[in-house]
């Protein structure tokens, strides 16, 4: 039977060590780095495969047949300088969100509560319910789900929906390179090849990622978006129409719009923006006494009165408040109280992941940080 010889060549040891460090650099993998080194070399353990790593250190070489390990220096040998390496990293990161901050501040410009519109002839839905005796939310439903009914119309929201869509790609993209940098980073400074993992990088990202998603209103927790929005409303009009008195609810509960009382107290409807929530968990709270109105303006506008009295909005994990109001000696300002800044806190941290979006703006605030911050601070959250 034949047999087959091979020679190792001198530079087999640095073609290793090159490959393990692309593993790491390139693929993120210090897993594939090690085990280049161990799966290449018979005996190989994880100790000496680390001190092969950056090429400065244990140096492979080839003599012959022979393979062994060597701390002298050997010409053109690949080495990396893992300290330099981090810096350069957080270079590029800072140098690359400036990609994303143009678009993320023309994005908080406009809002991001937008819609794409479809146009409907209200008369042709009340002709079509003419002689037809089902429950009106049955017959709405089929009519707008109904392609053959309408036609949409593309207004500057489609443009403007596609364009929001490529970033957030490239930005989901430029995330998750950074979120593997942070693993090799961890992983670097868990074995000493540099002196402290860069927790200032690990903040940015995650201020940015905060921003961005933020604005995108992508960072709604799964219980938010659970169903097709229209049968929500539906369901939610059909709920709330025989709603006519409301209890308190824990900050354990979730309800998609809240408000908060200056003592602390949250009532709250589930629903969809279009069914007028606040409006109507206002008239239900007037209506059975919880608050009354204070003057002539206020008496026939509930949201107000809630307003004008120091009451908190949540929607989600939108926080709004009125801190300018206007009495009959004139604007005053109001701040809210520690009891709200408390139950709020306790709603984020419960149901949101401790991120909340804060006024017109939706600035993304912690909720630990909301609860430190002073009236003064909170109330500048609400400017425009």
């Amino acid at each position: 039977m034949a047999s087959l010889h091979f020679s190792l060549g001198e530079d087999f040891g640095k073609r290793i060590t090159e490959i393990a460090q692309e593993k790491l650099i390139y693929d993120y993998s210090p897993k594939k780095a090690i085990e280049t080194f161990t799966l290449s070399f018979y005996d190989m353990t994880e100790k000496l495969a680390l001190r092969c790593l950056s090429g400065k250190d244990l140096k492979i070489v080839v003599d012959g047949d022979e393979v062994e390990l060597t701390t002298d220096d050997v010409e053109e040998y690949p080495t990396i300088d893992f300290e330099y390496l981090v810096e350069r990293w957080k270079s590029e990161f800072d140098k690359t969100f400036k990609v994303f901050e143009k678009p993320l501040i023309d994005r908080l410009s406009y809002g991001t509560k937008r819609n794409i519109s479809i146009s409907i002839n209200v008369l042709d839905i009340l002709k079509g319910y003419q002689n037809d005796d089902r429950n009106p939310y049955d017959f709405f439903k089929e009519v707008i789900t109904d392609e053959l009914l309408y036609e949409p119309y593309i207004d500057y929201d489609y443009t403007k929906t596609i364009d929001d869509l490529e970033y957030f790609k490239i930005f989901k993209d430029w995330k998750t390179l950074n979120k593997k940098r942070l693993f090799v980073m961890k992983w670097l400074a868990d074995n000493n090849f540099i002196d402290e993992y860069p927790v200032d990088y690990e903040n940015k990202l995650i201020e940015y990622s905060l921003k961005v998603e933020a604005c995108l209103n992508w960072n709604d927790p799964d219980h938010v978006i659970r169903k097709d929005p229209l049968e929500s409303y539906i369901e939610a009009s059909i709920e709330n129409d025989e709603i006519d008195r409301l209890e308190p609810i824990s900050p354990t509960e979730f309800r998609n719009a809240c408000w908060v009382s200056p003592d602390g107290e949250i009532y709250g409807m589930n629903g969809e923006i279009g069914n007028m929530l606040h409006m109507n968990i206002a008239d239900i709270l007037v209506n059975q006494g919880v608050i009354e109105s204070s003057n002539r303006r206020e008496e026939n506008n509930p949201y107000n009165i809630l307003e004008n009295n120091g009451w908190v909005k949540l929607h989600n994990d939108w926080v709004m408040f009125e801190q300018n109001i206007f009495t009959d000696n004139g604007e005053q300002k109001q701040f809210m109280t520690d009891k709200q800044q408390e139950v709020i806190a306790e709603y984020l941290h419960n149901h949101f992941e401790d991120i909340g979006k804060f006024g017109i703006m939706h600035t993304p605030i912690s909720s630990f940080i909301f609860k430190q911050m002073d009236k003064f601070a909170i109330n500048k959250l609400f400017d425009f």
